[in-house]
């Protein structure tokens, strides 16, 4: 499907005869045919494109739909990804790819009634802007991508987690040829930021699974600022978070964040004797047993209905430990923290206990935490010691630091997977030259020229440099719009050699780099599309370190222009920009203008 402005009047449904595996794409075809084989993967993504085929998972199909987008005709010209991440100064691509797994399961290509080419475009439109799509990947026609949207079976499909979603994808992008993906981690898990869950507990974001390393922090963050700010909340203390003169009880204040779910043991007052805790537990066994059905306890219930039987610590200790424990008649203790009110409750439960450990009423068996239980620990600690608006204030310094390493962790969004780091394909057969080809364009002023990335072109054994000349231009001419009229003339560094020189004799069989310089004919209108960043000139330089746009908010100031964060100017993310805004540096430079002004 190609998004344009073409007269479109049905949009038809292409059906393969053969299935990929969706869990082993791309080893092998479903069905037993041998004529299909895996797209190449030593040439570049722009000729791999062309064989990518639906893939079958299990008994059923998931559609893998792939929408080309026509650039030049396209309502967003530039990619606000690429803008974010680093990749403003690329040149902008003829085609973009969309790779779409609908959570419907159906394929998006199924409007099987005539209608105008307007009503097909918004229609198409609106399934790129869809944010219930299980898979929505984006690769430009150079090789350079975005994954925007993983969602797996908590996001509403049912038979894919992410986890199949993300290798899937991995193993496409490896078969394509892609270049370099970037994904913006903003998912959550129980209303949580999940990148600071999983970083602190892994070292890394989730997708740090499939090698998506550190891409571009905001605010000026750098990489070391990333891996230091992980190792350091991994090995935060928790002593920290105690108010001052409260004494240590249990070893679980020394351990560090990551073993925070390791439950503490109980200490037992050498006042209390085992037949002054059994009897306890006899009376809240007993207590349990006359509540009807699956009804729950509350803590505060159950020590009213036994406050006659022992001290207030004694019973305090009982409840803390009675979770868990054998009753009579083969039934065990449950507990749980209440949802809503946050409060302890139990109940008596049929239990199955361990052949290899005889069950006594009051012996404790192994339980494992229920789910709701889990997210209330996973909030505690998220809130009280993660957060950086809700962390405890406790030990200023030890806690400003970790404050300053959660709230860094959180800035750190983009993720990056560099797939040229991957294992090369094996030979070709027959055997080809890859060469990564660079551009220098003649006559350009320097601050016009792009940050243009090295095109891969794949020539027979034989080519000559007329050869290389020619499919150089051919590949620039059909990745990059401002390209269109762009023409190779010579191969620098091997000037006065023949263009019928064979490039072998020069260069050699192995993948390596040549420059070849050239021109564009006629300017054509192709201006707006030299840099993905569009036409706009804009200059940031904030306090932080901050020289390009990083996603985050920004306000220019009214004298110089210069664009920085709200945050970094001591505007709060809740409070609106104001109408009128003068930088620091512009408001000193007024105040010592002015006579007899005072700098406050």
């Amino acid at each position: 499907m190609v998004v344009n402005g073409r007269p479109i009047k049905r949009m038809k449904r292409r059906v393969t005869a053969d299935l990929y595996n969706f869990l082993s794409f791309p080893s092998s075809p479903s069905s037993s045919s041998s004529s299909y084989s895996p797209p190449p993967t030593r040439g570049p993504f722009r000729s791999n494109i062309s064989g990518v085929q639906r893939c079958g998972c299990g008994g059923g199909v998931v559609c893998l739909d792939v929408v080309e987008e026509d650039v030049a005709r396209s309502r967003s010209v530039y990619c606000d990804q690429c803008r974010v991440v680093g990749w403003s100064g690329h040149p902008v691509c003829s085609k973009r790819y969309h790779f779409i797994i609908k959570a419907d399961g159906n394929s998006i290509a199924t409007c099987n009634h005539v209608t105008t080419a307007d009503d097909v475009e918004e229609w198409v439109y609106h399934q790129l802007e869809d944010t219930t799509h299980l898979l929505h990947g984006v690769i430009h026609a150079n090789g350079y991508g975005h994954l925007l949207r993983v969602n797996g079976k908590e996001g509403g499909s049912r038979l894919l987690s992410g986890v199949h979603i993300m290798d899937f994808w991995d193993r496409l992008c490896k078969t394509l040829g892609v270049r370099k993906v970037s994904v913006m981690d903003v998912s959550k898990k129980y209303g949580l930021e999940y990148r600071l869950l999983h970083a602190i507990t892994k070292g890394h974001s989730w997708y740090g699974d499939w090698g998506y390393e550190f891409g571009a922090g905001s605010f000026g963050l750098t990489v070391h600022a990333y891996k230091s700010a992980v190792e350091a909340l991994y090995n935060l203390p928790l002593s920290i978070f105690l108010s001052e003169g409260q004494k240590l009880q249990t070893r679980l204040l020394d351990n560090k964040v990551l073993p925070i779910f390791v439950r503490s043991g109980a200490w037992i007052s050498s006042s209390w004797s085992r037949s002054d805790i059994e009897r306890v537990e006899e009376a809240m066994f007993r207590v349990l047993r006359a509540v009807s059905g699956s009804n729950w306890v509350s803590w505060r219930a159950l020590r009213g209905a036994v406050c006659k039987v022992a001290p207030p610590e004694l019973l305090d200790h009982c409840l803390k430990e009675i979770g868990g424990k054998f009753a009579a008649d083969g039934m065990i203790v449950r507990s749980r923290c209440n949802p809503s009110s946050g409060s302890l409750e139990y109940r008596l439960e049929p239990g199955n206990p361990s052949p290899n450990r005889p069950a006594t009423i009051g012996s404790p068996v192994i339980t494992c935490p229920s789910e709701g239980n889990l997210i209330q620990d996973l909030r505690f600690l998220y809130d009280n010691m993660l957060h950086p608006q809700t962390m405890m204030s406790c030990g200023p310094e030890a806690t400003s630091d970790a404050i300053s390493s959660a709230r860094k962790l959180l800035d750190c969004k983009q993720f990056m997977k560099d797939y040229n780091k991957c294992e090369t394909a094996s030979p070709p057969n027959p055997p080809t030259i890859c060469l990564s080809c660079e551009v220098e364009i003649a006559d350009q002023p320097e601050e016009n020229v792009p940050d243009l990335p090295p095109e891969i072109i794949v020539l027979p054994s034989n080519a000559t440099v007329f050869d290389l000349k020619l499919e150089a231009t051919r590949a620039f001419q059909d990745v990059y719009l401002m390209f269109r009229r762009f023409h190779a003339e010579e191969l620098l560094g091997y000037s006065g050699v023949d263009d019928s020189t064979q490039v072998k004799l020069l260069i050699g069989s192995t993948t390596e780099s040549v420059r070849v310089r050239g021109r564009c004919m006629g300017k054509n209108g192709l201006g707006k599309f030299r840099m993905e960043r569009g036409t706009e000139r804009w200059t940031v330089d904030c306090c932080c370190g901050a020289k390009d746009d990083d996603g985050e908010r920004m306000l220019a100031c009214d004298v110089c222009g210069v664009w920085q964060h709200t945050r970094c100017s001591g505007i709060p993310d809740s409070d609106p920009v104001p109408a009128k805004f003068v930088c620091l540096r512009c408001r000193g430079v007024s105040l010592v203008t002015k006579p007899g002004s005072v700098v406050k």
